[in-house]
């Protein structure tokens, strides 16, 4: 047992040396940004008993020499009012560091570093757990495709809360994982992660409320007990309405997470209709005006939230078309093939329950599995073609061919899989001997990016976050592909000279 676990841990260190190796190419010093400096004067206000402003107040004398010419601080402003446009998770990061190295953003970068090994470390570990030996290799491979992307390398280097961010997504995750294989009371830890993640980017609440949302169906389905979902629910209700307390005490109006939230939503559902009301051009319906728009500073402060979600349905052709430009602009870091693969990925994921059933290694048996389908449509030939279909699709993709239509059809296939739910079952076994391990929940990344995407609008740099999740999505999406078309049709894997793995099909009206 010792000797499994080291080797274990030597799979997972591997990870997190690949990961920071190829990344440490990109990263020399700190990048100071306008919203570094928001993070950095939040930060230092806080440090020296100032309150929760994200400029400077009182008197530039109380800052060091090193802030004042890092963000070329000359004046104060003297009519500074409380503004919780910005949430704790990183400022409090940022603190910690501060306290132990004196006020100096370079000091910041050897701990992003040391994130960034983390997160290699954690995406092994999730892959581990989640398929065993293959998930290891998974891992592995994700690790190496993630730290040839360099623009997942950048949050490592700058002095932005995204590093953290995907520290704390990823490792949620990484601990999801863990707790779906022990008991209810493991949740706690999820919930506490998912809670520091959307104190450190409160666009990540899509993620934490869809990973809630598959628990409580799963525990309608005695896949999971409600005590689990409670557990889960606890450290998030504590965490977060503590904070958003506190923030609409000190900003005199209710603030759910941050004061710009309400403003992402509306340039994110009418970015016309934004802009006129700021007074200023509004952007075409492209993609590239409409990414210029949203990088540039918050607007529609006039505007009402309310009424332009009534207005939603006037204008439904404009709405459609302005989703499509979101997650073609969101995706801009990926290669299209890739985007598809990290789909097929969580479709594969959601729609394949697996007994998990620890064998011995050294049998010379063949391995029998029975494939039975479980969902709406469970038609043999049916689920053969849809899936054949796929595989076309993704062959048409790696070629060059990238039709918008293909790419509507990936992003909404993972909705579409689910009715081609299929279980596979060691056939010398019976169903109650085997646990049952059915990692839906891990769509809740697939549910998170599509709902903050829609809800709010698309930005490459949103996406960094997910990318440890998504890559390791999109390694297992083909082998997976490839079990699920054996199973349709009774094929085999030839596992060494002595072992195969065949597939039977079952049929289930």
């Amino acid at each position: 047992m010792k000797r499994k676990f080291d080797k274990a841990i030597f799979y997972w260190v591997l990870g997190g040396l690949i990961l920071t190796i190829l990344h440490g190419r990109y990263l020399h010093n700190i990048e100071l940004t306008p919203d570094s400096k928001e993070y950095h004067i939040l930060a230092v206000n806080i440090m020296l008993g100032k309150g929760y402003y994200t400029e400077p107040v009182n008197s530039i004398n109380d800052y060091d020499n090193l802030t004042i010419q890092n963000f070329s601080l000359n004046t104060i402003n003297k009519d500074c009012i409380p503004g919780v446009n910005r949430t704790p998770g990183y400022p409090l990061f940022l603190i910690f560091i501060y306290s132990l190295h004196g006020i100096n953003p370079d000091a910041v970068l050897p701990y992003q570093i040391a994130l960034t090994f983390c997160i290699g470390a954690l995406i092994v570990y999730t892959g581990t757990k989640l398929w065993r030996k293959p998930g290891i290799i998974a891992g592995i491979v994700a690790v190496f495709l993630l730290g040839m992307n360099r623009e997942a390398a950048y949050p490592a280097a700058q002095l932005l809360s995204e590093c953290l961010a995907t520290f704390l997504l990823t490792a949620s995750a990484a601990v999801a994982t863990w707790a779906k294989r022990g008991s209810s009371n493991r949740e706690l830890l999820t919930g506490v992660f998912f809670a520091l993640a959307i104190l450190t980017r409160p666009a990540l609440v899509f993620v934490g409320l869809a990973y809630g949302v598959i628990l409580i169906i799963q525990s309608i389905r005695s896949y999971s007990s409600i005590r689990r979902v409670i557990i889960f629910a606890c450290p998030c209700i504590v965490l977060l309405s503590s904070w958003s307390m506190f923030a609409s005490i000190y900003a005199g109006k209710f603030v759910p997470l941050s004061d710009i939230g309400i403003y992402n939503l509306i340039s994110g559902l009418d970015p016309i209709g934004a802009a006129k009301n700021d007074g200023i051009p509004p952007p075409k319906l492209d993609a590239v005006s409409l990414e210029q728009f949203w990088m540039g500073p918050p607007h529609s402060k006039k505007c009402s939230l309310w009424q332009v979600l009534t207005d939603i349905p006037k204008r439904w052709e404009e709405v459609f078309m302005l989703s499509i430009l979101k997650f073609r602009v969101g995706t801009l870091g990926l290669s299209r093939s890739l985007w598809d693969c990290i789909l097929i990925g969580f479709t594969l994921i959601s729609s394949v329950i697996i007994y998990d059933v620890k064998r011995n290694n050294k049998s010379k048996k063949n391995i029998q599995f029975l494939v039975i389908p479980s969902g709406l449509i469970r038609s043999q030939k049916c689920i053969e073609i849809f899936y054949l279909v796929v595989a076309i699709f993704i062959l048409l993709v790696v070629l060059g061919l990238s039709a918008t239509i293909i790419q509507l059809f990936f992003l909404v296939l993972p909705v579409i899989g689910l009715l081609f739910r299929i279980k596979i079952i060691p056939k010398d076994i019976r169903e109650k001997s085997g646990k049952m391990f059915y990692p839906l929940w891990l769509s809740s990344w697939y549910w998170g990016y599509i709902l903050m995407t829609l809800m709010t609008f698309g930005l490459r740099r949103f996406m960094r976050p997910f990318l440890p999740i998504f890559y390791l999505c999109a390694v297992v999406a083909i082998p997976l592909l490839l079990m699920f078309l054996l199973g349709t049709r009774n094929g085999s894997i030839k596992k060494n000279r002595h072992v195969s793995i065949a597939f039977n099909w079952i049929n289930r009206s």
